[in-house]
């Protein structure tokens, strides 16, 4: 961005201070921007000013001093070692020049001028005065006010003009700083002034004690008011009281939080209520701690929340009921097995009824668990096998036969596709177990153990009967019940173990 050097310098303190120097030493300055303002003059000499600057001919050799300097000075990086320009004017007196350069801009000169290293020669100036036609009598006059300063003290002058020069050069730098963060602060809140306006959402800008700071178009749309009526408000006065009375506290939860998202109840100006999606978090505005929200009416979406609870409560009822009917439907089924089976003589056809009979009541009990249950896809494992173990001993424990069950069971949910198959296989490994373990009325043990084992769930069904002959291979027999057994363990896609030590004892393990 182009800037000139009174932009960035304090001038007026600059020439307070050069006041100061003149009425303490009697060393002139002057700094003049490259575009030829003075911006700084203190003792510039009448001689000049009165009389060279006033004659088009020395008023020439001035201007020819002043180019030279000019150019020179514009190259200020080829400058000598000592980094200044002097010269001689065509008019006698000597001027010395150091560039201001800030931020590699060439944006002004400092002044040394004018005046001599020796007396002047007083001759050259009367002849000089009778040429021009000045009066030689006032122009000897300014001539003798001219200082003349020795080359050490000139020195002494160029050090303090150097360091005054470095000292303008960092101010002008640090201004530019300023400048600089100033303008992409401007930037920075235009463009969220923008954001801010052209929001979809309500937004608003609100000290923490809750008054409005800023508010834009939307927020007054929603609220019903003016941009100046909510100006005048605060937040609790825009929600309803019970809310309104938990704002302090909900202040202090963004501000240990840092961003708060919420619901809420607002209040409209003709007083209707209505729902509200709130985001807070703190924000830094105009120097002062503020709160930045925005919000949304939310009303439309409570409607369809509400909607689809009631849909989905419709739905889970109209469920249950299903899986009511569907768990009776079973039992009806169940028990015309039963009724039909009452009707053979045959033993092994009985047999073949009952263990029907039981499949279909793991299923049943499936269902049963369902409709209970708060969570209509899953069931709790373990309520389940204690119900299914308890129908499987009334269905399979002979007259005067004492069967002692143990049970350890860890509580967990299956998926209903998981549960299916893993109470009919379930049912099959203890109906093996009371048709084959105990075949001959035997008393005897029953150990069932369910647990949850990292990613899996592992079942060990085990009785301590007579046990299986010694080659025996589930995989490869041939029974309903045995490769019903195998079609389950794949449907699981799981895994089964035999294991013969003091009965039989089978361990499922699958990954629900």
């Amino acid at each position: 961005m182009p800037y000139k050097f009174s932009d960035i310098v304090d001038v007026k303190a600059v020439q307070a201070l050069m006041d100061k120097l003149w009425d303490a030493s009697g060393i002139p300055t002057g700094i003049i921007d490259v575009h030829g303002t003075v911006l700084v003059a203190t003792g510039w000499q009448d001689i000049c000013l009165q009389f060279h600057r006033q004659n088009p001919e020395t008023d020439a050799r001035c201007r020819e001093s002043d180019d030279y300097l000019t150019r020179h000075l514009q190259n200020f990086a080829e400058l000598p070692e000592c980094g200044y320009i002097e010269y001689r004017c065509g008019n006698g007196m000597i001027d010395i020049a150091i560039p201001i350069v800030i931020e590699g801009r060439h944006l002004a000169n400092i002044f040394l001028g004018q005046f001599f290293y020796e007396p002047p020669d007083e001759q050259f100036f009367i002849e000089q005065a009778r040429h021009y036609g000045f009066d030689e009598e006032a122009y000897l006059q300014v001539l003798h006010k001219v200082p003349i300063f020795s080359r050490q003290k000139v020195s002494e002058i160029l050090a303090f003009n150097i360091s005054l020069v470095n000292l303008l050069t960092h101010m002008g730098m640090e201004k530019l700083r300023q400048l600089e963060a100033q303008r992409e602060l401007l930037k920075s809140e235009e463009k969220f002034r923008t954001l801010f306006e052209c929001s979809n959402d309500g937004s608003y800008i609100l000290e923490p004690s809750g008054r409005l700071l800023e508010v834009n178009s939307r927020a007054c749309e929603q609220f019903g008011f003016s941009r100046e009526e909510l100006l005048g408000k605060t937040m609790p006065e825009l929600l309803v009281p019970d809310k309104a009375d938990n704002y302090d506290n909900r202040v202090q939860e963004i501000q240990q939080k840092g961003q708060l998202v919420f619901e809420t109840i607002h209040l409209r100006k003709d007083g209707v209520s209505f729902p509200a999606e709130v985001s807070v978090r703190p924000l830094d505005y105009q120097g002062r701690p503020a709160l930045l929200g925005t919000f949304r009416d939310i009303s439309q979406r409570k409607e369809t929340e509400e909607s689809l609870r009631a849909s989905l409560k419709e739905k889970e009822v109209l469920l249950r009921e299903i899986h009511h009917r569907v768990k009776n439907n079973l039992q009806v089924v169940s028990s015309l097995l039963y009724l039909q089976s009452e009707r053979f003589s045959d033993s092994e056809l009985t047999a073949v009824f009952l263990d029907s009979q039981t499949r279909i009541c793991s299923m049943a009990l499936a269902h049963e668990q369902l409709y209970q249950s708060k969570n209509l896809a899953e069931v709790n494992i373990k309520t389940y096998v204690e119900s299914l173990v308890k129908e499987l001993r009334q269905v399979y424990l002979a007259p005067r036969q004492e069967i002692s069950w143990h049970l350890q069971l860890e509580e967990f949910v299956l998926d209903i596709e998981k549960v299916v198959p893993f109470g009919l296989l379930l049912t099959e490994l203890v109906s093996n177990a009371y048709k084959h373990a105990f075949n001959d009325g035997k008393d005897g043990t029953l150990a069932i153990s369910l647990c949850r084992c990292d990613e899996e769930v592992v079942l060990a069904v085990a009785d301590n009967g007579v046990g299986l002959p010694a080659d025996f291979d589930w995989r490869q027999a041939q029974t309903l019940g045995m490769q019903l057994v195998k079609a389950l363990v794949s449907q699981l896609n799981g895994s089964l173990e035999l294991e013969q030590t003091d009965g039989t004892l089978f361990r499922l393990r699958f990954v629900p």
